[in-house]
């Protein structure tokens, strides 16, 4: 029985049929009323799974990213201790060459200053025959 205000006038109708399409009225506003009683529930348990997978997939997110900060620093310091053996070995043979040529250096100047000594020996000697 369909009894809308719309089309129709709602008091031309008798009491036990404005009774019953006002108690069918309720039961559905009942049942809706219900029914988003309901999806709220299944909303809310929905949001709080959505919040717990959320942080624990942050926490995953935080370890994980903490784990590999601390693999790179480690192969950066392997890197760099790697590197710091490197440049001692080649610091010491460095070092090994410039005493070598320092060495060297030394003898040359030393036969510089004999060939010197000598070459003023021979003059003194010449400016002492011309005496």
């Amino acid at each position: 029985m369909s009894i809308g205000y719309r089309g129709h006038k709602i008091m031309t109708q008798p009491l036990p049929a404005i009774l019953d399409y006002i108690d069918e009225k309720i039961r559905e506003l009942e049942e809706a009323t219900r029914k988003a009683e309901v999806a709220t529930g299944e909303a809310r348990v929905a949001a709080e799974e959505a919040r717990v997978a959320g942080e624990k997939a942050a926490g995953e997110a935080r370890i994980a990213g903490e784990k590999a900060s601390a693999e790179v620093a480690k192969e950066a310091r392997e890197a760099i201790t790697a590197v710091e053996k490197a440049l001692a070995r080649e610091m010491a043979e460095v070092r090994k060459i410039a005493e070598q040529a320092l060495g060297f250096a030394r003898l040359l100047n030393q036969a510089q200053v004999e060939g010197l000594n000598a070459n003023i020996r021979a003059f003194n000697s010449k400016m002492a025959e011309w005496k």
